[in-house]
């Protein structure tokens, strides 16, 4: 019955030119389930277009954009939809819950932008702008993780299939109010952590750890110092992510974490140190700020390695001990093995 209605769901899927956009940007094998209270399971896409809700875009690389409407997205008085209301581009897509009409409204993406450190960094913080965008303008949740979305291919849901024609970023880019993010950026003076969502968090972890990189990695040049670098890089990059209110995958964070290191490594050496200094504009009184501050923060992970130890001698699992510090396993488990 599972194969007779997997291939009766490709049939029809090829069929639509909406449907079959969405689908053909889905990953080979993806997380999918029924009811989140049961947990989410990897099928591949032929078995996971079945479920009611399905992961719609690749591990590294974004191919559809996706907005959580905790409101109907149909004002019952006026006939509007969100999209109007806001002055925003028509998306391709909109999955709305059969009772309340809330809802998810997807854009497709001409070109995929990769979230990895092959990236550009200019692409990511572009389609990192448009995303927090559209979320204030569509009033859109902002806690949405963004890993599922409410599956299109499923009858269980109130589907419109408004277009299938991808955009690009610009093209996304010409319905927002400019001048709204522009007082947004004048009023943030400081970060504030909790207010960032989505792919803000990746640029916010990488523009924040990349400058406190470029003076930090004087205390690893040795031979033999790169996987010392590497570990502190990474550290940094966890102890930033810990400040979201949602927090990056350990992947992600990886993932940023190796492109700086990588790059500051091979461009930042004792000989070219002054010319990087001088290209971003940092003087010595910065760099020396700047050295305050790191001494400050190999003192905070020391004190936050001996409470991982010490957690351990207590006989709590590395999960555990990663929960009560905020970090990831993986960095709990190289907190206890090797410092």
């Amino acid at each position: 019955m599972a194969i007779i209605a997997q291939k009766t769901a490709e049939a029809s899927i090829i069929k639509d030119a909406v449907l079959y956009e969405f689908y053909k940007r889905l990953p080979r094998r993806l997380y999918c389930t029924n009811s989140f209270e049961h947990g989410v399971t990897v099928k591949k896409k032929s078995l996971a277009i079945l479920y009611c809700y399905l992961q719609q875009n690749h591990e590294n690389m974004i191919k559809t954009i996706v907005f959580d409407i905790d409101y109907p997205v149909v004002d019952k008085n006026t006939l509007e939809t969100v999209w109007e209301k806001a002055g925003l581009a028509t998306p391709n897509i909109v999955v709305q819950t059969r009772e309340s009409g809330r809802g998810h409204i997807m854009y497709f993406l001409k070109d995929g932008v990769p979230t990895t450190d092959a990236a550009r960094r200019k692409v990511i913080e572009f389609l990192a702008d448009i995303e927090r965008a559209y979320t204030i303008l569509l009033k859109a949740d902002r806690n949405y993780v963004g890993l599922t979305c409410k599956n299109p291919l499923n009858d269980f849901w109130n589907v419109w299939k408004l277009h299938s024609n991808p955009y690009t970023l610009n093209e996304l880019n010409c319905f927002i109010d400019k001048e709204l993010l522009k007082k947004e950026k004048q009023a943030k003076q400081q970060i504030d952590y909790s207010d960032i969502f989505g792919l803000g968090r990746n640029c916010t972890t990488f523009d924040v750890a990349r400058k406190w990189a470029y003076t930090e990695i004087r205390k690893y040049w040795s031979p033999a110092g790169y996987d010392r670098w590497h570990r502190a890089v990474l550290d940094k990059c966890e102890s930033i992510n810990a400040e979201f209110t949602r927090q990056m995958t350990h992947n992600e964070v990886k993932g940023i974490a190796r492109s700086i290191a990588a790059w500051t490594w091979k461009h930042i050496t004792p000989d070219g140190y002054q010319k990087v200094l001088e290209t971003h504009g940092i003087s010595e009184r910065q760099a020396a700020r700047a050295r305050k501050r790191g001494a400050l923060h190999r003192k905070a992970i020391e004190h936050r390695v001996e409470e991982a130890k010490e957690l351990k001698r207590m006989g709590k699992t590395y999960r555990a001990i990663a929960a009560e510090l905020r970090v990831s396993a993986d960095t709990a488990r190289r907190w206890c093995l090797t410092y």
